[in-house]
Protein backbone atom coordinates (compact mmCIF):
# COMPACT_ATOMS: atom_id res chain seq x y z
CA UNK A 1 0.00 0.00 0.00
CA UNK A 2 2.97 2.37 1.03
CA UNK A 3 5.35 1.31 -2.08
CA UNK A 4 3.66 3.55 -5.00
CA UNK A 5 3.91 6.76 -2.48
CA UNK A 6 7.21 5.81 -1.99
CA UNK A 7 8.18 5.25 -5.69
CA UNK A 8 6.43 8.47 -6.50
CA UNK A 9 8.14 10.33 -4.22
CA UNK A 10 11.67 9.15 -5.24
CA UNK A 11 10.64 9.81 -8.72
CA UNK A 12 9.51 13.77 -7.67
CA UNK A 13 13.21 13.76 -5.73
CA UNK A 14 15.01 12.70 -8.52
CA UNK A 15 13.48 15.41 -10.42
CA UNK A 16 14.33 18.32 -8.15
CA UNK A 17 17.37 16.72 -7.63
CA UNK A 18 18.06 17.43 -11.79
CA UNK A 19 16.77 20.87 -11.55
CA UNK A 20 18.76 21.16 -8.64
CA UNK A 21 21.84 20.81 -10.73
CA UNK A 22 20.94 22.86 -13.34
CA UNK A 23 19.74 25.99 -11.33
CA UNK A 24 23.08 25.63 -9.13
CA UNK A 25 25.18 28.04 -11.20
CA UNK A 26 22.68 30.61 -10.63
CA UNK A 27 23.34 30.13 -7.15
CA UNK A 28 26.79 30.71 -8.05
CA UNK A 29 26.08 34.36 -8.80
CA UNK A 30 25.15 35.11 -5.19
CA UNK A 31 28.73 34.68 -4.66
CA UNK A 32 30.42 36.97 -6.86
CA UNK A 33 31.03 40.95 -7.44
CA UNK A 34 28.55 41.00 -10.53
CA UNK A 35 30.11 44.14 -11.79
CA UNK A 36 33.92 43.02 -11.65
CA UNK A 37 32.40 40.12 -13.05
CA UNK A 38 30.94 41.94 -15.96
CA UNK A 39 34.13 44.19 -16.29
CA UNK A 40 36.45 40.92 -17.29
CA UNK A 41 33.58 39.41 -19.33
CA UNK A 42 31.82 41.65 -21.45
CA UNK A 43 34.29 43.35 -23.29
CA UNK A 44 32.76 43.52 -26.64
CA UNK A 45 29.48 44.31 -27.92
CA UNK A 46 28.95 40.39 -29.19
CA UNK A 47 29.76 39.54 -25.42
CA UNK A 48 26.42 41.50 -24.61
CA UNK A 49 24.71 40.20 -27.31
CA UNK A 50 25.50 36.64 -26.64
CA UNK A 51 24.89 36.82 -22.95
CA UNK A 52 21.33 38.61 -23.18
CA UNK A 53 20.43 36.18 -25.46
CA UNK A 54 21.56 33.75 -22.90
CA UNK A 55 19.66 35.29 -20.14
CA UNK A 56 16.27 35.96 -21.84
CA UNK A 57 16.32 31.99 -23.07
CA UNK A 58 17.01 31.02 -19.15
CA UNK A 59 13.85 34.01 -18.56
CA UNK A 60 11.88 31.22 -20.80
CA UNK A 61 12.85 28.29 -19.19
CA UNK A 62 11.95 29.45 -15.75
CA UNK A 63 8.95 30.90 -17.11
CA UNK A 64 7.72 27.19 -17.88
CA UNK A 65 8.64 25.75 -14.89
CA UNK A 66 6.01 27.93 -12.93
CA UNK A 67 3.34 27.26 -15.32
Amino acid sequence: MLKPLFERAEEIFSKLKELLVKFEKWIALGSVDLFQLAEQKLQHAEDWDKNFRSSKAWGQEIARLTK
